[in-house]
């Protein structure tokens, strides 16, 4: 279930959103966070829920506030390998590309615990970056450096598997 934001709670979602990597060009700006917080929802998931399964169209940003998850990648076979678990006191941000557009999800968010999600969903962040486009850019850009960071990791991790696949072939 997903409900707005209560205004008595805008300077406590204020705080968190100071801690979210993506909004750290605008963590100074009282005003920038007060806006933002005022346009997402939260919304609570039981254990074994899915936040977000791989292949879905994105269409929302989730910081996970509370509870624990594990993030699974889909095999070739169609097998679900988890590849990370991750806490709610890391604020951990959650489907980033679902702000730019409706891109596949890139992994599967499967719920270890109960869990309460901050949401931003690409229609509310449109008319923030609309009102406030300075602050809209530096999010964006935020979001091209967690990108840029995953790409070069995986071009990397790319690099490793494929010296191991040759020594493997070559005895």
């Amino acid at each position: 279930m997903s409900a707005l934001l209560k205004s008595d709670h805008v300077t406590d979602y204020m705080s968190m959103l100071q801690g979210v990597a993506l909004f750290s060009g605008i963590q100074d700006n009282e005003m920038a966070l007060q806006e933002l917080a005022l346009k997402m929802s939260l919304i609570s998931y039981q254990t074994g829920d899915y936040i977000c399964r791989e292949g879905e169209l994105g269409d929302a940003f989730y910081i996970l506030v509370e509870g624990s998850i594990s993030i699974f990648k889909q095999t070739p076979d169609g097998d679900l390998f988890k590849v990370a678990a991750v806490k709610g006191k890391d604020l951990p941000g959650i489907g980033e590309g679902g702000l730019i557009g409706s891109e596949a999800r890139s992994a599967t968010i499967q719920c270890d615990s109960p869990c309460t999600c901050v949401l931003l969903s690409r229609e509310k962040f449109e008319e923030y970056i609309q009102k406030f486009p300075s602050w809209g850019l530096s999010i964006y850009k935020n979001i091209a450096r967690a990108l840029i960071k995953r790409l070069s990791k995986m071009n990397t991790d790319l690099m490793l598997l494929h010296k191991a696949l040759t020594r493997e072939v070559r005895g």
